[in-house]
């Protein structure tokens, strides 16, 4: 599990039992952090490999996008595309060691656009357009293995 940089890792790990989930500080804006990371989760996982992985780093900028600034939509697409794709890259070694998963957090967003959140909507679709690009060479048989990758989503629900 990452974390932000000031959350209390402590506190996750015991929260979901000793040995089951290990805090890890990652900071997604930070690049330069997602190889420490990995360091310490093949530190500690070993030889076994990694079980899983679940992506749900997200930021939302919002507004007409004719008034976004290009470096907020920059830094929007770096935390909610590049940042999650570069992380199951660094990580995918060890889930193919463990032949683990991906769990990939979404919304709705990326499947309905409204008004005031199209950037939100373009990282969020750009999430998705990846889940099936990193899928094409597993499930054809080019990869080395069938890699589960689960792309989460909101739905509208009428109660």
């Amino acid at each position: 599990m990452s974390l932000r940089p000031r959350a209390e890792p402590e506190r996750i790990s015991t929260a979901f039992g000793p040995g089951r989930v290990v805090g890890v500080q990652l900071d997604i804006e930070r690049p330069e952090t997602m190889a420490v990371a990995t360091r310490e989760v093949a530190r500690i996982v070993g030889g076994g490999g990694l079980s899983g992985l679940v992506n749900m780093a997200g930021v939302i900028v919002e507004g007409p996008l004719e008034t976004i600034p290009p470096a907020e939509l920059r830094r929007q697409l770096e935390i909610n595309v590049v940042g999650p794709f570069a992380l199951t890259q660094a990580l995918l070694p060890l889930l193919k060691q463990a032949r683990g998963r991906i769990v990939n957090i979404g919304a709705i967003s990326a499947h309905l656009t409204v008004p005031f959140y199209g950037p939100i909507a373009a990282s969020k679709s750009g999430r998705v357009d990846e889940d099936v690009a990193i899928l094409i060479p597993h499930r054809s048989g080019c990869a080395d293995f069938p890699l589960p990758v689960l792309h989460g989503r909101a739905s509208l629900t009428t109660v």
